[in-house]
């Protein structure tokens, strides 16, 4: 698969405290169980396939521009109690999350910088250990925080780990979650890397070598190519 994130782990394999409550039940307490819910891929309904496409045909400009290769869309709904915490974590894809109700605080670390995001950890995340990662207060110097209010939106770039606040009052959000040539590439990167060392070999970790990351990659790059060119 070139996309997606099957074998990796999730919150629900950390085993983090929730409260013991059927998903209705959830929505129904969502002002007093003091939790998060996603409802994910709600693009499989119908309604929201159409919203879904209205959205993505609005920004897809500016997508393309920063990070060509849109692909594979997706729409999370977020309802989360007052005050509840999404913890530390960082996902694989792009992210626009928009605010419709209420208010949240969010924390975006640099994941291009190593003092936020270490090499090691990167290759674990790869190799299916899962979205959480470790954190600790120095990680806010390395961080953006951006407070969200209805109608309001953020960006969150690929494997930028963050946490999220809610504010004094029930949160809903609408999160557009896509793929592209970069995310395509880093996890191409990483799979061939897990390919030579299976064999026995060294490879270099992906960024350390610009020429090598290019062959390791050219499959790719040129498949992504092809399909673009017969698309269109």
């Amino acid at each position: 698969m070139d996309e997606g994130s099957a074998g990796k782990r999730t919150f629900v394999d950390r085993n983090l405290a929730r409260p013991d409550l059927s998903p209705v039940e959830t929505l129904a307490q969502i002002e007093s169980c003091r939790a998060w819910m996603q409802l994910r891929d709600v693009g499989a309904d119908p309604e929201y396939a159409a919203l879904l496409e209205q959205i993505i045909d609005e920004f897809r400009g500016p997508a393309e521009r920063v990070s060509p290769g849109l692909s594979a869309p997706r729409a999370d709904i977020f309802v989360s109690s007052p005050g509840s915490t999404t913890p530390f974590h960082l996902d694989e894809e792009h992210n626009f999350l928009l605010q419709i109700r209420g208010s949240k605080k969010f924390s975006i670390a640099d994941g291009f910088n190593p003092a936020v995001l270490e090499p090691e950890r990167l290759r674990a995340y790869f190799h299916g250990s899962g979205e959480l990662a470790p954190y600790s207060g120095h990680l806010e110097q390395h961080s953006v925080h951006v407070d969200l209010g209805p109608g309001e939106g953020v960006h969150i770039p690929p494997c930028h780990p963050h946490w999220v606040q809610n504010g004094n009052e029930v949160s809903v959000s609408l999160g557009i979650l896509w793929f592209s040539d970069v995310t395509a590439r880093r996890r191409h990167l990483y799979r061939v890397n897990g390919w030579l060392e299976r064999a026995g070999l060294h490879p270099s970790v992906p960024g350390s070598s610009p020429l090598g990351d290019s062959i390791k990659a050219l499959p790719l790059v040129m498949k992504r190519r092809l399909r673009r060119w017969v698309y269109r």
